[in-house]
C-alpha cells in the first residue's frame, strides 16, 4: 500500500518485480463523463493535466503506470507514453467552461484553477501499449 505522501504525488500502489524492482501505479476508478449524466463510461476517460489548485495533475505526477478501471478490467499504461499521447491529440489552447465540450479540449471550473479533458479510451488501445488485467470473478 501507499503511503500518504505517495497518495498526494498520485501514487495508489507499488508494484514489486520478481528481479525487485518496484513500479508506482495510479489507478482511476470509473467516472461519469459530466456531473448530470448517472452513466459510468468506459468509452471516455477524464485526463488532469492542472489540479483545482493549478498544480501539476495527475498526469504530471510520480507514477509510472496508470491504471484505468473499467466495468470487468483495468488497462495499464506508461504514464510518460499517456502524456505524449495526450499532449498530441488534445488542444492545449483551446479551453471551454462546458464539460459536454471537454472532448480533446481543456475544462476548467469557473472560480477552480483545474485543467482537464476527456479522451477517448479508444485512443489509449489504439496508441499505446497496454496491459489489461481482469478483475477477479467473486464466487
Amino acid at each position: 500500500a501507499a503511503t500518504r505522501k505517495q497518495q498526494i504525488t498520485h501514487i495508489d500502489f507499488i508494484l514489486t518485480a520478481k528481479n525487485g524492482s518496484k513500479y508506482f501505479v495510479d489507478v482511476k476508478a470509473r467516472k461519469r463523463s459530466a456531473r448530470n449524466n448517472s452513466k459510468i463510461s468506459d468509452d471516455l476517460i477524464w485526463i488532469e493535466f492542472k489540479n483545482v489548485a493549478g498544480n501539476n495533475g495527475w498526469l504530471y505526477g510520480s507514477a509510472d503506470y496508470i491504471a484505468f478501471e473499467r466495468e470487468n478490467d483495468f488497462v495499464i499504461v506508461s504514464r510518460l507514453n499517456l502524456v505524449t499521447l495526450c499532449e498530441r491529440i488534445v488542444n492545449l489552447n483551446s479551453i471551454t467552461k462546458d464539460p459536454k465540450d471537454a472532448l480533446y479540449k481543456l475544462y476548467t471550473r469557473t472560480d477552480r484553477r483545474d485543467k482537464i479533458c476527456m479522451i477517448k479510451m479508444q485512443d489509449i488501445l489504439d496508441n499505446i501499449k497496454t496491459t489489461v488485467w481482469k478483475k477477479s470473478q467473486q464466487t
